[in-house]
């Protein structure tokens, strides 16, 4: 598949080094909406994200999050942290929420998840081993 030139001198460009110098406007996206959700976001495991977010479908949290969060459905893992104001309709929480959390909807908090601050929520299931300090608000 690869050649090396004819001149000793010369050196061929690797695949990695032709991705690396090529302008992301010309990398092409795939077609196939099996592999882009669009208006979800993904916050990995090391990640860490600060501002104000608002994402219009599902949000899953591995890494951290410092900030106010406005999303439709959400996730935190078991080493996700959220350090701010969360609103959304959906929460399944495995892991730490720091401040004022409103779920319209429901709202699951898992074994070993830890959540401090006012909780708003309309259904809630709270399974045995979670830590919440704080407020719970029925809405």
């Amino acid at each position: 598949m690869f050649f090396k030139s004819s001149t000793p001198n010369q050196t061929s460009k690797t695949e990695a080094d032709q991705l690396q110098i090529t302008p992301m406007a010309t990398i092409p996206t795939p077609q196939n909406n099996n592999d882009i959700n669009a208006g979800e976001l993904i916050v990995g495991e090391g990640v860490v994200l600060n501002g104000t977010l608002e994402v219009p479908n599902k949000a899953i949290v591995s890494g951290a999050v410092n900030g106010d969060l406005k999303v439709l459905s959400l996730a935190v893992g078991i080493t996700g942290k959220i350090e701010g104001k969360v609103i959304c309709q959906i929460a399944d929480i495995a892991g730490h929420v720091k401040d004022d959390l409103r779920v319209n909807e429901l709202l699951i908090i898992r074994a070993g998840s830890i959540i401090s601050g006012t909780i708003y929520y309309k259904e809630i299931e709270i399974e045995k081993g979670a830590k919440i300090t704080g407020r719970l608000s029925m809405l």
